[in-house]
């Protein structure tokens, strides 16, 4: 997972349009490879995420600043990386992202539907 400057989208409702946050920010890993793996899986996905900003940063759209990486192992682990990978701290507890659910006066859709609806993915 991707950590950024911010946890709650600057334009929630676009961004739950376009798929939420989800797509933004978790790296999918392959768990079929060992898990000494995981950092260097999530440091190679990371330009696929993140965009160079005018002042030469990285960022994620919606989120701000790209500060590091979170690999959850467990749900009691994880651990908080760099950007290159440089472990930083050892989280006793799972990083979890929040959820965004739009309604359109009926039931709630998940943010990958109503962006499969409009056209988005």
């Amino acid at each position: 997972m991707i950590q950024t400057e911010y946890t709650v989208p600057t334009q929630i409702t676009f961004c739950g349009l376009t798929g939420g946050a989800g797509p933004r920010l978790i790296i999918p890993l392959d768990c079929s490879r060992p898990p000494i793996t995981y950092v260097q899986q999530a440091v190679d996905a990371v330009p696929e995420r993140v965009r160079i900003g005018h002042n030469g940063k990285p960022y994620v759209t919606f989120f701000g600043e790209a500060l590091g990486l979170i690999i959850n192992y467990t749900p009691d682990s994880a651990l908080r990386c760099s950007l290159d990978g440089e472990p930083l701290e050892v989280l006793h507890k799972a990083y979890r992202l929040g959820e965004v659910r739009l309604s359109f006066g009926g039931p709630l859709l998940s943010p990958a539907a109503v962006s499969r609806v409009l056209g988005f993915s």
